[in-house]
């Protein structure tokens, strides 16, 4: 069961709580109130798992996705540098020399192109 119909579920004991109350049917009232406190558990655990996966992926992605960002900074920012450097006819600063110099000509093992300097 999903949390979906977990939802319609405790919608549908809602209703049929307030019928027996308008009925006068305690006994069944609380017990079907029982009921509804149960499949709210269960849609609250399910609720929380998922969120506890969610959690976990978007951990992962942003590990990931922070180191290549920053790799990508760097290259961008010593190119950038670079041809600041060029356009001004001053020396390229080494820092940005090191981080240019660390692309090769070909493909990468990752599949990703690269330049010749």
């Amino acid at each position: 069961m999903d949390k979906r119909e977990i939802a319609a579920k405790i919608t549908q004991k809602k209703e049929e709580i307030k019928n027996l109350i308008a009925q006068d049917n305690l006994e069944d009232s609380k017990k079907a109130r029982k009921e509804m406190k149960d499949l709210q558990e269960k849609y609250d655990l399910l609720d929380e798992m998922e969120q506890e996966e969610d959690d976990d992926v978007k951990n992962q992605a942003a590990a990931g996705r922070v180191n290549e960002v920053k790799g990508k900074k760097n290259v961008v920012s010593a190119l950038v540098n670079a041809l600041r450097a060029g356009f001004k006819k001053k020396p390229i600063a080494k820092e940005d020399m090191e981080v240019l110099n660390t692309m090769k000509e070909g493909s990468d093992e990752e599949g990703g192109l690269t330049v010749k300097h």
